[in-house]
């Protein structure tokens, strides 16, 4: 995910999501099946499990993205975060949207799974350990980062590390950590 300030209007943040799964390791998983995956079938089915409808409604541009490496959607969205009506859909919580409470930046993400279900998705488990959510913000959004923290409900769970890339911010976090909890992540600036 990317973010940063949409130039023509300092009120405007420009919001790049890139939700994809790797083809490999679909292919792999796919020589086990009984029947190959179509990838085309598979997108329209997990379009609907996700915020992508969600997001259509802040007009984003949704584009599938189905290459020999990835598979997923590419979500290109302005938000203004001054608009009432984007600020009542923003309001539910969709996850990877950054909010600005008191003096921080957060974005929710819901758990990919809930504990009842761990067993059951023990090959899932073993298909996101790899996984990572790369967070690139711009410093026109945040200015100077000084702590980036993950938590679930009201309590810290860890602190994440970060990369000062000049003009942006890169965060990098384990896939595995919203396997079963709701995560928040903050970031904090000085």
């Amino acid at each position: 995910m990317c973010i940063s300030i949409a130039p023509e209007d300092p009120r405007i943040e420009q919001n790049t999501l890139k939700i994809t799964v790797s083809k490999m390791m679909l292919e792999m998983a796919n020589g086990m099946a009984d029947e190959p995956l179509d990838y085309d079938a598979w997108l329209e089915t997990n379009r609907g499990s996700t915020d992508i409808d969600t997001y259509g409604t802040l007009n984003a541009r949704i584009e599938k993205v189905n290459n020999d490496l990835d598979l997923g959607y590419l979500i290109t969205m302005n938000l203004n975060y001054t608009d009432k009506t984007s600020r009542e859909t923003l309001d539910g919580e969709m996850d990877f949207i950054p909010m600005y409470p008191n003096n921080h930046t957060e974005m929710h993400i819901t758990a990919l799974s809930n504990d009842e279900d761990r067993e059951a998705h023990e090959m899932a488990l073993a298909f996101l350990s790899t996984g990572k959510y790369r967070l690139s913000m711009s410093k026109t959004c945040i200015g100077t980062l000084k702590r980036v923290v993950m938590a679930a409900a009201a309590e810290e769970l860890v602190e994440i590390a970060y990369i000062d890339m000049g003009d942006a911010y890169l965060i990098e976090i384990p896939v595995l950590y919203f396997f079963s909890n709701d995560i928040t992540i903050r970031l904090y600036s000085v």
